[in-house]
């Protein structure tokens, strides 16, 4: 009951910023809010875009940090996503018998793409200029407090987006790579170790870009390019290729139609991190609709704000980042409510009891799903 009326809460809150007049005046302000109103109740995402990217006051309807919440909302709901689903989401997964981190990321996969984790980036930023430099553990100003709340929540979506991509990989059926991971069956476990080989796959990724090599009983890594360069916007981004394979440890699964299972991954070895891919493309980002090395189709590298985005800049920053005292903040100081519990789960699921996580966590997490 605590989490529906919590639940119900939020969602009154964020309503409140929908609350508009339409008048006949197409060019006042008034009519504006009205239209950008309408526009988040229909889903029109990109006119909410449109109206308010130069001018978040909408000719001065809104405050700028109320037209930044609007336009906030607006790229959420461009990443699939709402707010008061994204609690729904999250409070789901904590009341889950399994892995709570895992039952999130189930949900998520029906969603993700490059381009829902950029919009959900373009939300974050959104959230963080209203913040500005005021504290969100002790602020008391209710636009900052909702911008922190939200903020928290979009990152823990995308965290949760970025890892989930990762174990997609250049696989455009993500859904499907994601339950190959959660629910494998036969064909899905070649190395017999109860874990999907998606995961195997991301694990071993994350164990070569660490320290050029890979444990996990029966993956086999190989570097097949050292020096791969991609090339976009005269930006230079250049990575070594892996080529992971997953073996039939026991001979068990001769009946499988694909013995190893291969897939390819991008390494930063620079920063020792795995680079997340989306579908595939050649060097210079030209879209292919397969993987073909021999002729230069590649896992392609996700590019938000010229930066390529990594397991390390992705899942773990932003896992670290979510930060439920600034929640409890904002749910009246308890440590105790409902929000704050299941992000402390899902964090603790994933990173341990001092809800700190790097990527070798993330790598135990992978291959010691329960």
């Amino acid at each position: 009951m605590k989490k529906k009326l919590l639940k119900i809460s939020i969602l009154s809150v964020f309503s409140a910023f929908l609350v508009n007049c339409g008048l006949s005046d197409k060019n006042t302000p008034e009519a504006c809010k009205f239209e950008v109103s309408q526009a988040l109740d229909k889903g029109n995402y990109d006119t909410v875009i449109q109206k308010l990217t130069n001018d978040p006051t909408c000719g001065g309807a809104y405050t700028t940090e109320e037209g930044k919440i609007q336009l906030a909302a607006a790229y959420i709901g461009k990443a699939g996503f709402d707010i008061p689903s994204l609690i729904n989401d999250i409070a789901d997964a904590s009341d889950s018998n399994k892995s709570t981190f895992q039952v999130f990321v189930q949900s998520i996969s029906k969603k993700v793409n490059n381009k829902s984790i950029q919009a959900l980036y373009n939300a974050k930023d959104l959230y963080t200029q209203i913040i500005g430099n005021n504290d969100c553990n002790t602020s008391t100003d209710n636009i900052i407090k909702d911008a922190c709340f939200y903020r928290n929540l979009v990152d823990a979506a995308t965290a949760t987006s970025s890892l989930t991509l990762a174990l997609g990989g250049g696989n455009k059926n993500i859904v499907d790579t994601v339950n190959k991971w959660t629910n494998p069956g036969t064909c899905d476990d070649l190395n017999d170790n109860n874990v999907g080989d998606p995961a195997d796959v991301v694990a071993s990724a994350i164990e070569y870009s660490l320290n050029n090599s890979c444990s996990i009983n029966g993956v086999k890594c190989l570097a097949l390019n050292s020096n791969l360069n991609f090339t976009k916007n005269s930006n230079n981004y250049t990575y070594t290729l892996i080529e992971i394979d997953v073996n039939d440890v026991g001979n068990n699964n001769q009946s499988c139609s694909t013995i190893p299972y291969k897939e390819y991954r991008l390494i930063d070895t620079t920063n020792k991190t795995v680079v997340l891919t989306d579908g595939y493309c050649k060097t210079d980002f030209t879209p292919c609709n397969n993987l073909d090395i021999t002729n230069g189709c590649y896992p392609c590298p996700v590019i938000t704000n010229k930066n390529a985005l990594t397991m390390n800049n992705t899942v773990v920053d932003l896992i670290n980042s979510t930060d439920p005292n600034q929640i409890a903040n904002i749910v009246g100081g308890n440590n105790n409510s409902t929000v704050v519990q299941d992000i402390n789960k899902l964090k603790k699921d994933v990173c341990g009891a001092d809800l700190y996580c790097t990527q070798n966590e993330i790598k135990t997490y992978l291959t010691n799903i329960k």
